[in-house]
């Protein structure tokens, strides 16, 4: 009976022992994950010399790469209707005038002033899309800067907030963002899941989607429109193809305590000063409800990536910025 009990008491031990270690598996297993696709992010983005970014979404545990293709760039220089990639315009009641570097085009200047791009069928633009230019508006209205077809378009109204259409889904920002008689960055990104606008590259509006931007093959990519032609200058426009890089869902038990809106990679792969400022590491903090313990996911300025700490104790935790922890029940 000794022997018996003995027994019991030892397999019972070890349960316990293995089954914790299998938690804390799992806790630096999440990590790992996460770090899987930041690294995928920041290679794309080195690759493709082309931004790209990591969402994250607290409500699903969920990390998501996006990665972006350029597939057409018109810079209207020497030969102003030639886009990269092969990609050639035709001009429609467009004047040539200084831009915002060499020239650029003046539109407005006759009914239906703009530029035609080409079919969407020709960009393989399969999934989502973004699309950005120089602009500097010269007249306050309803406007129109770049349009695919019927699967999104970037416009402007008539008290200077710019908008963005795509999948069914609007984000546009407050009354006088924009300004005129001056250059301003700004760009329209698609993906399926958010709808958001950039501005000097920075982010300032977003909203979720609930499908996939309608990019019909036979309809045609162009800068300003012949309904609600743009009332300035548009220089430097750009056409990328926006996709899912790698996406994964922690554990339920796993939860991110800490972590920034996105990650986001420039074309050197280093995080994006206009998004991240000038801190030194971005850091994402789990909390492992079975184990008591977190694991901290850290990112250096220059893109690198740290060792995954996994920390005992809530004194460890609140120096890298987790909450005073709060447990429920009895």
């Amino acid at each position: 009976m000794v022997v018996v009990s003995l027994v019991a008491i030892i397999l019972g031990i070890s349960s316990a022992f293995f089954s914790n270690l299998r938690r804390g598996h799992r806790l630096e297993a999440s990590g790992n994950q996460i770090v899987s696709v930041l690294r995928t992010a920041r290679q794309w983005a080195l690759a493709g010399s082309a931004r790209s970014q990591v969402e994250i979404d607290s409500s699903r545990n969920s990390f998501r790469g996006v990665g972006r293709r350029i597939v057409g760039q018109w810079h209207f220089e020497d030969d102003r209707t030639t886009g990269a990639y092969g990609r050639h315009g035709q001009v429609h009641g467009v004047e040539w005038i200084s831009g915002r570097f060499g020239q650029g085009g003046l539109f407005g200047l006759s009914p239906g002033s703009r530029i035609d791009c080409g079919l969407l069928g020709e960009f393989g633009l399969s999934t989502g899309i973004a699309m950005e230019a120089w602009v500097e508006p010269r007249r306050r209205c309803r406007q129109v800067i770049l349009r695919a077809g019927r699967g999104a378009v970037l416009w402007m109204d008539d008290e200077m907030r710019l908008v963005g259409e795509s999948g069914g889904a609007q984000v546009l920002t407050e009354p006088g963002f924009m300004t005129g008689n001056r250059f301003t960055h700004v760009a329209l990104v698609a993906d399926g899941v958010e709808l958001a606008l950039w501005i000097d590259r920075v982010r300032v509006a977003s909203v979720p989607m609930d499908e996939m931007p309608r990019l019909e093959p036979e309809r045609t990519f162009t800068v300003s429109d012949p309904s609600l032609p743009f009332q300035g200058i548009i220089d430097e426009v750009r056409l990328d193809h926006v996709v899912t890089l790698e996406q994964i869902e922690l554990p339920e038990r796993i939860r991110i305590v800490r972590t920034p809106q996105r990650f986001v990679f420039d074309a050197r792969g280093r995080l994006d000063s206009g998004v991240h400022g000038d801190t030194d590491i971005e850091r994402v903090l789990l909390y492992s409800e079975n184990l008591e313990k977190w694991a901290v996911v850290e990112v250096t300025r220059m893109g690198g990536f740290k060792e995954i700490k996994i920390l005992e104790t809530q004194e460890e935790a609140e120096r890298y910025g987790a909450p005073p922890l709060t447990r429920s029940g009895s």
